[in-house]
């Protein structure tokens, strides 16, 4: 569809924040941003965070050191003033961390959500979640997941409106 591809896998924490700055710095100007993301997702306090590869989530605490705020992503697109953003998170399933989290946590384990805490987009800003807000999505069998199988199903005509796409 004419996107400039900055393609990153199995990223560090440091890795990830080296390429949501890459993107930052060449979505200035564009017709469309689009930022894809297959991994573990975390809200913790109604903030969601990306998780990278090496995190060590022990704690709470721990989570916005060793994650992602999505709002980073978020703000290098608004900056970035590109006509549309599109963020897709594949993302949010069974939460590797929850246990140590509400073992660290006792009584307040509930601050730490179950799926991504829900997020209003901004100015020209289109978000595609895997699963609704405080849920988990399934990881599914084959090489994609029911999330990205979908997208891919529908992903057919170049200058499609996203939401009517997404809404298949």
């Amino acid at each position: 569809f004419g996107f400039e591809v900055i393609e990153r896998k199995n990223q560090t924490l440091e890795g990830m924040n080296r390429a949501i700055a890459e993107f930052g710095s060449k979505i200035g100007g564009s017709e469309a941003a689009l930022f894809y993301y297959a991994g573990h997702g975390i809200q913790v306090k109604n903030q969601n965070y990306l998780i990278p590869v090496n995190a060590r989530i022990e704690s709470e605490a721990s989570v916005p050191y060793q994650g992602v705020n999505l709002n980073q992503v978020l703000d290098e697109m608004d900056n970035g003033k590109s006509g549309a953003n599109i963020v897709m998170l594949d993302a949010c399933r069974n939460n590797p961390f929850a246990g140590r989290i509400a073992r660290s946590l006792g009584d307040r384990a509930k601050t730490v959500g179950q799926g991504w805490a829900a997020v209003t987009p901004g100015r020209d800003t289109y978000i595609s979640f895997a699963t609704a807000p405080g849920t988990t999505a399934s990881d599914g069998s084959g090489r994609n997941s029911p999330f990205t199988s979908a997208l891919l199903s529908r992903m057919s005509t170049e200058g499609q409106d996203v939401q009517l796409m997404m809404r298949g």
